[in-house]
């Protein structure tokens, strides 16, 4: 279960807690930034998360931040191809106008 504490379109930040569910992110707290970038000369974007975790008993700090890293890799790739599919879809194929 996840509960929002930050969100501010104008400066591209979100900030979440976890506050719930069975698993081993236990008081995890997340910022995550989004900044305009040039990549190989073309417009990007680089996104960065820190974040603070209690280390569960019978880890290690070092494995706690691995299991936390390979999760937020995991969760960018995802984000990458979303947006690249999305960024692609809009230069060749724009969407139409709906209304709702």
């Amino acid at each position: 279960l996840h509960r929002l504490e930050q969100l501010d379109d104008d400066e591209r930040i979100l900030g979440i807690n976890i506050v719930g569910g069975d698993h081993r992110l236990k008081n995890y707290s997340s910022i995550l930034t989004v900044h305009p970038e040039m990549i190989e000369g073309r417009a990007g974007t680089m996104v960065i998360e820190s974040f603070v975790v209690d280390v569960p008993q019978g880890n290690t700090k070092d494995e706690t931040c691995y299991f936390v890293e390979a999760l937020i890799k995991c969760n960018l790739k995802s984000l990458a191809c979303v947006s690249e599919r999305l960024a692609a879809q809009d230069i060749t194929n724009p969407i139409a106008a709906t209304t709702f």
